[in-house]
């Protein structure tokens, strides 16, 4: 048996191939959808170990990059009230109080952890649990929903959600991770910029739309109910 491996591995060596053998990987079975649920979700932010309470430098320069673009794009939040959609524990909010002067904050998210943390930190803003497939009862000038998209068995009942709550002459900014370098085992959608903007555009088709890449690392949609 010896003799015909090496027979085969010079014949198959003359046109370039060989005969290798691959160390096989112990997979375990994982459920993004799983991973997203209300309950998983829930112990995600009672780990301590798992740093979901307080965002890290990353986070922190991201929620940067999106201030500096929402100053590109003028879009006025000062004296605004703003809802931070998938708000975890409201440190984006905190971001956007200590940049602009808005007149209401609230943050909104599925995890009951999440909420509890961010209405014992964050006192002076309002912060609700709530499903966002479920249709919100207030409007607001300004809905930010940053990097909840892609953890949603069905992103287009939250999304057709999240517009109807944008009053008039106000907007929505959304933002996803680019699918094509994302490799989350977490998440459940991966947008490239072209199936993003197919999505954005038939989910949205009475509003002002504006889709692109921020960093080339997320995509975003900016939308307006003008």
């Amino acid at each position: 048996m010896k003799i015909l491996k090496k027979i085969i591995s010079k014949a198959l060596a003359l046109f370039g191939y060989g005969i290798y053998r691959i160390k096989s990987k112990n997979y375990s079975a994982f459920s993004a959808k799983d991973h997203n649920s209300e309950e998983n979700v829930n112990k995600l932010y009672s780990n301590d170990q798992l740093n979901h309470k307080e965002p890290g430098i990353g986070r922190l320069k991201f929620f940067d990059i999106v201030v500096a673009f929402l100053n590109k794009k003028k879009m006025g939040i000062d004296n605004k009230s703003i809802i931070d959609i998938g708000c975890g524990t409201g440190y984006f909010l905190h971001t956007i109080d200590n940049k602009f002067s808005p007149r209401e904050l609230v943050g909104i998210d599925l995890s009951k952890t999440a909420i509890n943390y961010a209405q014992n930190r964050f006192r002076k803003y309002k912060f609700y649990q709530f499903d966002i497939y479920n249709a919100f009862p207030e409007q607001y000038d300004a809905i930010i929903c940053l990097q909840t998209l892609e953890h949603l068995l069905h992103p287009d009942r939250a999304l057709k959600n999240i517009i109807k709550i944008i009053k008039l002459n106000g907007f929505c900014l959304i933002t996803v991770p680019n699918g094509r370098i994302d490799t989350f085992e977490g998440h459940i959608n991966f947008w490239s910029p072209e199936s993003w903007k197919v999505f954005i555009e038939n989910t949205c088709k009475d509003y002002s739309v504006e889709v692109g890449l921020l960093k080339d690392t997320w995509n975003y949609a900016l939308i307006k109910n003008t």
